[in-house]
């Protein structure tokens, strides 16, 4: 699966693996009560640049604020929206080399050799 570039939006399964890569992230921006200001902005920017795929915690109770601030965020990083949960954003820009998580290395589950049959049933079969 390849990740689309900032001009063709997301489909939904790239959506989800991205949701699911992000899960265990930690907000790498938080935005005070003062809300998105040029610092937040060049914030986010840095952000997006070393890592691609990061969270943004608003702390503003209101929602209208935090709708505007996670419009405002994808309209100027031209970043892609992944998820937005509560107080939380979600956003995505590739550089053209981001592999999620789920897709670099298969996990260890997924080399077992079938499911465990305990001996005393193979005994009797």
């Amino acid at each position: 699966m390849s990740i689309p570039s900032s001009e063709a939006p997301l489909t939904p399964a790239e959506r989800v693996v991205l949701r699911g890569a992000a899960h265990a992230l930690k907000p790498t921006v938080m935005i005070g009560n003062g809300g998105v200001t040029p610092a937040v902005i060049a914030e986010t920017q840095r952000a997006l640049d070393a890592h691609q795929l990061i969270k943004i915690k608003m702390l503003s109770d209101d929602r209208e604020a935090r709708a505007a601030a996670h419009s405002l965020l994808c309209e100027q990083l031209e970043c892609h929206p992944v998820q937005v949960i509560g107080k939380m954003f979600v956003l995505f820009k590739d550089n053209g080399s981001y592999i999620p998580p789920t897709l670099m290395a298969p996990s260890k589950a997924s080399h077992k050799k079938g499911p465990h049959v305990p001996k005393k049933q193979l005994a009797n079969a």
